[in-house]
């Protein structure tokens, strides 16, 4: 796991936004369903397959 250095904040509803360049950078586009997994206090993001 490598650290991008972006640091993201919760809007209102509890949610983010996360950067296009990162997406790009592990191959999720737009409409791509994406998985979300929790280890201790880590969440992790995966696209779907």
């Amino acid at each position: 796991m490598k650290r991008t250095g972006i640091i993201l904040e919760l809007d209102d509803n509890g949610g983010i936004t996360i950067p296009l360049e990162v997406l790009e950078e592990v191959g999720i586009e737009y409409n791509d369903s994406v998985e979300m997994f929790t280890k201790g206090d880590n969440l992790h993001l995966a696209k779907e397959e």
